[in-house]
């Protein structure tokens, strides 16, 4: 990266990042959740191309600023200040996008699509790779050699992030009991999914909660 540039970050997933030792730098970041997001990810090739050059430091820092002290405002106005904020940072994002197009093309494979589709919509269902495959138009052992090879693990593995991921977003915006979380995200035994969690994301889901409530307190304390 660039100074000035734009980096999107799925949360969700491992990731690290940080500047040279010997060139730091100041980040400026807000971390947002919603429905929507997913899409806006897909049409903007995020999993493909994460940095956006040229996002545009004038225009997008005041955003940011912005944010940041409306987050410490008790204004009644503030949550869709906040949200407007937010939505003209998307703006340049789509804007700088289809000004100088995504690094790669998307990652995922035209004949892959239907059945990664069906993952992401239907995550708490079962899939076997058999029912993907013929999705596909493929057989299972040549679906699976091709979904390895566009994503780098088998599609169960993936299927099963996926609903990691979904289960803490849960975690993060509902009460939900976890055994209720657990069955939203397609676990029919709440101890396999603790299970899964952990290996997973380093944390049970009760840890996971816990943490991501203590960031939200005293982001807004």
């Amino acid at each position: 990266m660039r100074a000035g540039d734009f980096v999107w970050i799925n949360c969700h997933h491992p990731h690290e990042h940080g500047a040279e030792k010997d060139e730091p730098w100041e980040v400026l970041w807000v971390r947002i959740e919603g429905p929507a997001l997913a899409k806006m990810c897909a049409i903007l090739s995020v999993q493909s191309a994460p940095v956006f050059h040229g996002f545009g430091r004038r225009s997008a820092e005041p955003l940011y600023r912005e944010v940041f002290a409306l987050m410490q405002s008790d204004a009644p106005d503030a949550p869709p200040r906040i949200h407007a904020a937010i939505a003209q940072l998307l703006a340049i994002a789509f804007i700088v996008r289809k000004r100088h197009g995504a690094a790669h093309q998307p990652e995922v494979p035209p004949v892959l699509r239907k059945a990664v589709q069906q993952m992401k919509l239907f995550y708490f269902e079962r899939h076997s790779v058999a029912e993907l495959a013929k999705l596909a138009g493929m057989s299972a052992s040549h679906f699976s050699r091709m979904f390895k090879a566009a994503f780098g693990t088998s599609p169960i593995d993936w299927l099963r992030r996926e609903r990691i991921s979904q289960a803490k977003r849960r975690l993060v915006e509902t009460a939900d009991a976890i055994k209720e979380i657990a069955g939203q995200a397609g676990y029919s035994d709440r101890f396999f999914f603790s299970k899964d969690f952990k290996r997973l994301t380093g944390h049970t889901p009760r840890e996971f909660r816990k943490r991501e409530q203590s960031k939200h307190t005293r982001h807004f304390s």
